[in-house]
This record gives structure tokens, C-alpha cells and sequence, in this order.
């Protein structure tokens, strides 16, 4: 975390309390300075720094691909306050200076900023990795329905069956992720950062359905055995999804992806008739494991790809 310390105080007085507060970068005196582009590199203490410089420092550190968070408490703070991406205003502050922040602290207590830092993580990270997981039953059944209109002669789940998936896959793994106290640095584009990681599920489920009926067009497979085979590797498919999300594995998450697949397991042998499970042929299983062994590796070419396309996409958007 890059700190750079702005007061529109003597620089000697401002440095004198950045070395008892443990920094002992260089100051400089910003009523000398015209051009703060020049100086923003070199420094991390600015002292009398006027308000039309405390807004160009922000940008010119936005400028370059810098989040930048400010602090303050007076009218000359308000300029910078509204350019910065977080605006901190002290709650003994002017009534400006609170109003174009993002966040007022009540009692001035700014030891309270790293447990504020660590809660945004936690929310961010654990929305990524719960929305991944959403994305992809969303992206699959989209992309089925459409194809059901226009290739499939009948969609291949029956709701029982997608409960099961969404359950075992989304619905108890979210609830565990969502509280899991997680606070790492966030990274890259959150939008970004969740479909490279649901499209390539939802790609695979689509793909193994396609398999299952194109197979029906050379082999007889009743709809009750197309459906019991789109159901097995659809939730396989879900499941190494939560897999991959969940890395790198904790404790926690070890547990909650090996009880998951054991109930999946479970449910699929001790509740056919329940979950409309029938038994299948010989040639059917053969095709259901070859398939199974495939999804892995499906999986890590499709998200290199995804991976690379936004890569270039982001470079062509700088």
C-alpha cells in the first residue's frame, strides 16, 4: 500500500509526525511547486499543500492506476475528497467535508479504518466467489432453453433434478463461503474475475449435454436415460466448479467440497427414484466416465481462453 502524506502544514512539522507515525520518506514543500506531476513519483510528504493541489495529487495518482483513498476534515479537503475513489471525512469535520465522503467517522477514530479494510474484503472477496457459482446454473440454463427451441428435441433436466445440482453446487457451498471470514487483497476486475470463472462451467455443462444428445442419434437412449446422464455430468460439472473456486483450499473449504460430493454421490445411488434416476447401460456408463475424466481438463482450456480473450480486451481498452 503506497501511503503519501498531504497537509497544507509547515513540511517539517508534517514529516516530524510521519517519523513518530514510522515513515521516514522525503518531504517536500508544495508552494514551491508548479507542476505536481512532477513530484508525485519522488515524494511521499507534501506540506502546504493547497486545495487545488491536494485534487491534482489525487488524480495525477489515478492517473496512474492508483485506487486512491483520502482523508479529511476541513473545507480545503473537499476538492480532493470528491476525486478520490474512497473519501474519509472525520466526524468533527466540516459539514462539506462530510457530506462528499463515502465515509464519515463518527468519533475521529481512525484505528477503526483497518477492521473497515478488512470487512470490504471479505464482502468483495467472498460476492466473487458465491456469484461465480450463481452465474454458472444462470449462464447453463440460459444456454440450454436456447438451444432446446432450436437443437434439443427436450431440455434435458427435469426440476427435481436441477434442485439437487443447485443445492449441492450453489445453494448450501454459498451459504458457508458467504460467512467465511476472508481477508485477502482483492485483485483484478470483479466482473471480470467472476465470469472467467463461471463461463467456463457453464460452457462444459452445455457442451456435455450436446455430447449426450448427439450420442442419442447413433444409440438409442431413452429420455429417461438422457436425462439421468445430463443430470450426473451436469452436477460433476458444478461441483468441479466449487472446486476450482474454492482454491486455495482451507480447512473449511476441504470439508465442504468432500461432503457435497459424497451427498451428490449419495443422493444419485440411495434416491433414484426420488431424483427420477434410472440405471444405465453398459456403453452409457462407459461414455458418463470417459466424459467425467474430460471435464477437468475442458474446464482449464476453456478458462485459458477466456482468461487470454479478456486479457487482450483489456489492453485494447487501455
Amino acid at each position: 500500500m503506497d501511503i503519501k502524506l498531504i497537509s497544507g502544514d509547515d513540511p517539517k512539522t508534517v514529516e516530524a509526525l510521519a517519523r513518530k507515525a514510522g515513515f521516514t520518506s522525503k518531504s517536500i514543500d508544495m508552494s514551491k511547486v508548479q507542476d505536481v506531476e512532477t513530484v508525485v513519483d519522488s515524494y511521499s510528504i507534501f506540506g502546504r499543500v493547497t486545495p487545488e493541489q491536494k485534487k491534482e495529487l489525487v488524480l495525477a495518482l489515478k492517473k496512474r492506476n492508483k485506487t486512491v483513498a483520502m482523508t479529511g476534515d476541513g473545507v480545503n479537503d473537499v476538492m480532493a475528497l470528491k476525486e478520490a475513489d474512497c473519501s474519509i471525512a472525520m466526524g468533527s469535520g466540516s459539514q462539506a467535508c462530510k457530506s462528499v465522503a463515502s465515509l464519515v467517522l463518527l468519533k475521529d477514530q481512525m484505528n477503526a479504518l483497518p477492521a473497515i479494510l478488512y470487512q470490504g474484503r471479505c464482502v468483495i472477496n467472498n460476492i466473487q466467489r458465491t456469484a461465480s457459482l450463481f452465474l454458472v446454473k444462470t449462464l447453463f440454463s440460459i444456454g440450454l432453453s436456447l438451444l432446446t427451441l432450436i437443437f434439443l428435441k427436450n431440455y434435458p433436466f427435469k426440476p427435481i433434478q436441477l434442485t439437487l445440482i443447485s443445492a449441492l453446487a450453489t445453494g448450501i457451498p454459498s451459504f458457508v463461503l458467504t460467512l467465511e471470514p476472508n481477508g485477502n487483497k482483492v485483485k483484478g476486475n470483479f466482473l471480470q474475475n467472476v465470469i472467467s470463472k463461471a463461463l467456463p462451467g457453464a460452457i462444459c455443462v452445455i457442451c456435455s449435454v450436446i455430447g449426450v444428445s448427439i450420442l442419442g442419434h447413433f444409440i438409442y437412449i431413452s429420455p429417461s436415460e438422457y436425462s439421468t446422464m445430463c443430470t450426473i455430468l451436469a452436477g460433476v460439472n458444478a461441483l468441479m466448479v466449487l472446486i476450482r473456486v474454492c482454491v486455495p483450499m482451507t480447512t473449511l473449504r476441504k470439508i465442504l467440497v468432500t461432503i457435497m460430493c459424497m451427498i451428490f454421490v449419495g443422493s444419485i445411488i440411495l434416491c433414484k427414484n426420488f431424483f427420477y434416476i434410472v440405471h444405465l447401460r453398459w456403453y452409457e456408463i462407459i461414455y458418463v466416465i470417459l466424459n467425467i475424466c474430460l471435464i477437468p481438463h475442458i474446464l482449464t482450456v476453456v478458462s485459458s481462453w477466456i482468461k487470454l480473450f479478456l486479457k487482450q480486451k483489456n489492453k485494447v481498452w487501455k
